[in-house]
């Protein structure tokens, strides 16, 4: 069988005049309500209302979107892609009679950029829903899109997998991936998603694929769009027109390898960080300044944020495999021999354990480095324990030193007294003998100093002993206050 290439473009005023709201699509408004099988048991309202809620976000006035469609003309396996920028031929498109379908349709939407909303309108979506009959399932991929993955959201790929009919097959998911953005060091990485909508009808012979992208040609796009070139592999296109199912290997073909080179990246990453902490000295680790504050809690706060970031990468790849083992329990699919997604199973397997080490061992330097600190914040405290109690001991010696300052006050602050009341007249200085001559009456002083020093001591004494009364009979009270208050009435 050989692959042809068909490029299509169709000028506007050569397209089919479109009537208003044809019947492929007429009741495009009230979708999911408007398509057949539609079953509101099933279906949550929510579902419907939430689609013009977010409208602004998910959708935009600008259309750009490819259909490639896959099919068979005379024994040869022909692929047509084109590009749609106006709304009118994409409905031009989707009036065709069911008879003139492709075996394989595949409807390419995609971003400007990866947070922005898809490039087509809302009306124009709906109509592309309700015209294919789209499961409602599907848009709880497509909220996904329009911002960046929640993160509240991080290990849910939406899957449905749901026989509809005898021989139709409706297949949904999401799949998250990791890819090199090219725009800053620290943070060369982007996780981004892809949607993918899948219709299986054997009867009709018709598989339809509806895939969202995270931005412009990427990666699954441009694998996609080579199918049109003359230059593709023909085994390749034939392979999936015979089993449309295969085209599911592809966008795990396309980003899944990603994972690795991403996962080292974190390593290195963690490395540098964890041989940081291995090598803290503990003399010469720092706490109570402010700067020493800020660059221990940026420390913790990075390898936290390592943390988070393994664990969102786990569940990602954990419903990733979820996927694929989704794949293998679908009889028709036949993964079998070379289109075998073992591989890709085993490599999901690798990367869900290796992010199980990886946030284990981050967790064992964050207790590590938890560790050091409060190490270093108990040596902290002994030190100025240590210092209090030096402290504490200098204040007692300096306070006994004191007392007996006092006291030597007290013994000689009444004869000063004494001596400023009678003045110097007790003394005399003989200029004869040139001595001192101590007058007769000095025994007065004596006699006034004595006592005056003894009821000095007294008063003293007297001020001590109340004041020690007091304290002992206020603690009293406040003890006798509060068994009381603890007893109750």
């Amino acid at each position: 069988m050989n692959t042809t290439a068909i490029r299509r473009s169709i000028p506007f005023a050569q397209l089919p005049p479109v009537r208003t709201d044809p019947p492929a699509f007429a009741r495009w408004r009230d979708y999911p309500a408007g398509i057949g099988g539609y079953n509101a048991i099933i279906t949550s309202d929510s579902l419907s209302t939430r689609l013009s809620r977010l409208s602004s976000k998910l959708f935009s006035e600008v259309i750009n979107l490819h259909i490639i469609d896959i099919n068979d003309i005379r024994g040869s396996t022909t692929c047509a892609t084109t590009l749609y920028e106006r709304a009118a031929e994409v409905e031009s498109i989707l009036c065709q009679p069911d008879e003139q379908l492709p075996r394989v349709r595949i409807i390419s939407l995609h971003s400007a950029k990866s947070l922005g909303p898809l490039q087509i309108s809302e009306s124009l979506m709906r109509k592309v829903l309700t015209r294919y009959e789209v499961d409602p399932a599907f848009l709880s991929v497509l909220y996904s899109f329009g911002g960046a993955p929640h993160l509240a959201e991080n290990g849910s790929s939406n899957e449905t997998s749901r026989t509809i009919e005898e021989g139709s097959h409706n297949l949904i998911y999401q799949i998250r991936y990791s890819e090199e953005n090219q725009r800053s060091r620290d943070s060369p990485w982007s996780v981004r998603q892809t949607g993918v909508y899948h219709h299986h009808s054997s009867t009709k012979k018709f598989d339809l694929f509806i895939i969202l992208h995270p931005l412009n040609e990427s990666v699954l796009e441009r694998r996609l769009l080579e199918f049109g070139l003359p230059q593709s592999d023909a085994r390749g296109l034939t392979s999936i027109f015979e089993n449309p199912y295969r085209l599911h290997i592809l966008p795990f073909a396309s980003y899944l390898e990603n994972w690795r080179w991403y996962f080292r990246s974190l390593g290195k990453e963690f490395q540098k960080k964890n041989d940081e902490i291995m090598t803290l000295d503990l003399e010469t680790l720092q706490l109570g300044t402010p700067a020493a504050v800020t660059q221990n809690f940026d420390k913790m706060l990075g390898l936290r944020d390592l943390q988070d970031t393994s664990l969102s990468l786990s569940a990602h790849c954990k419903s990733s495999l979820e996927i694929i083992e989704k794949f293998q329990e679908i009889p028709s699919a036949d993964f079998q021999g070379v289109w075998s997604l073992n591989s890709y199973k085993t490599q999901l397997v690798g990367y869900v354990e290796n992010m199980s080490v990886l946030t284990k061992r981050i967790g064992n330097t964050i207790d590590l480095f938890a560790y050091a600190l409060d190490l270093k914040n108990q040596s902290t405290a002994a030190d100025t324990n240590n210092h209090v109690s030096q402290l504490a001991e200098t204040t007692t010696r300096d306070t006994a030193a004191v007392k007996w300052i006092t006291y030597l006050t007290l013994l000689y602050l009444p004869g000063s007294f004494v001596a400023s009341i009678y003045g110097m007249n007790l003394f005399v200085f003989n200029q004869q003998t040139m001595k001192i001559m101590i007058a007769d009456d000095f025994w007065i002083c004596i006699a006034t100093w004595i006592p005056l020093t003894l009821l000095t001591f007294l008063c003293y004494g007297l001020l001590v002993l109340r004041h020690k009364d007091r304290a002992e009979n206020g603690w009293h009270w406040l003890n006798t206050s509060k068994s009381s208050t603890l007893k109750g009435p």
